[in-house]
């Protein structure tokens, strides 16, 4: 199959022919329709993340924001048939541990992630492990290229905004960082009905946001103090942050933003410069009964909802696809992402 790797960190992709992935009794193979191109790629384009363990040796074909058609199964699997309609959760569970029998998958213990543990989706095929627990079944509305927009950055900011994040109508909610995770963090929070407040350096971004529902902006590269601003445009301070970038101080900026009783959702991860370590006000988090929570992907059992969403077009992933390119542009859109240059998801189409 064509394939391209990350053979050297920070150097173009090499495309080539490779094997086809081989699966087993309880797997699927699929092929793939379409596959975003995430900041996660990015990160391990760059080497980032050796100090979560997630840093895969080399070579290594990225990508786990894929959608395509089941074209083989494994002689085990029962619910998943051969031309079905599928995308996979980038966290996918073994369906067997504790964390998954409780219904986390994307907290299994036993976890596998495309382009991390084995190959990705920036190839023609790609095998999924545990099949029935991960092959989920798209909306016939729903096509390849808007399902390849949720794999990711669109379910993460499901989970953040809803499931961890329990946003209501008519609260206020911050969304700092206007990538690809934070403007479907605007739009999840804003079809639910609160207000959100995006912030971002770049007014493309924060123009983008607006689009998709913002009620309001803020350039923090032309504002001196942004908590400051968020509060007095929420009255007080939001209901509900979420840090969608992670750059040096974003997070802390967050929590200074909540109001009594808020709850903070971290959906992006540190880079090289950070390596996971940030400084928080911890003292006014106590003072101010703040919650802290991580949003790792999307739960299985979750996935039928948002579907239902996006079926009935309250959520509108496709929305967000920016741009559809061959296989031999994802290395130019890799490199865009070093200076913040790319908006929304780019998406590849062609292979």
């Amino acid at each position: 199959m064509k394939a391209a790797q990350i053979v050297a960190h920070q150097q173009p992709l090499e495309i080539a022919q490779v094997a086809d992935p081989k699966i087993g009794p309880t797997d699927a193979l699929v092929r793939i329709e379409a596959e975003g191109i995430c900041r996660t790629d990015w990160h391990t384009w760059n080497g980032d993340w050796d100090w979560v363990g997630f840093l895969p040796p080399l070579p290594v074909i990225p990508g786990h924001e894929f959608s395509g058609t089941v074209v083989d199964v494994g002689s085990d699997v029962q619910q998943v048939r051969i031309g079905d309609r599928v995308t996979v959760p980038f966290a996918e569970g073994c369906g067997r541990c504790a964390n998954c029998g409780r219904g986390r998958t994307n907290l299994c213990l036993n976890i596998n992630v495309p382009g991390f543990t084995h190959s990705g989706g920036y190839a023609e095929l790609v095998a999924v492990p545990t099949a029935d627990v991960n092959c989920i079944g798209l909306p016939e509305v729903l096509d390849f290229t808007d399902a390849a927009a949720l794999g990711c950055r669109y379910m993460t900011s499901y989970n953040a905004v809803v499931v961890n994040g329990r946003a209501r109508p008519g609260q206020w909610v911050l969304v700092y960082g206007a990538g690809g995770m934070g403007l479907a963090a605007v739009q999840i929070a804003a079809a639910v009905g609160c207000f959100v407040i995006a912030v971002d350096i770049y007014d493309a971004k924060l123009t983008k946001a607006t689009a998709e529902g913002a009620a309001a902006v803020i350039n923090s590269s032309a504002t001196t103090n942004v908590p400051e601003a968020v509060k007095e445009i929420s009255g007080g301070g939001v209901d509900l942050s979420i840090d969608a970038t992670t750059r040096p101080g974003t997070t802390a900026q967050c929590v200074l933003s909540l109001r009594h009783g808020g709850r903070h959702v971290q959906a992006g991860m540190t880079s090289s410069d950070q390596s996971g370590m940030i400084p928080l006000p911890v003292d006014l988090m106590l003072v101010l009964e703040v919650e802290f929570t991580g949003a790792m992907g999307l739960a299985r059992a979750d996935y039928p909802e948002m579907l239902r969403q996006v079926a009935a077009g309250k959520l509108r992933p496709g929305s967000l696809v920016n741009e559809r390119i061959p296989l031999e542009e994802a290395s130019r859109v890799l490199k865009a992402m070093n200076t913040f240059d790319t908006v929304g998801i780019n998406v590849i189409t062609s292979f």
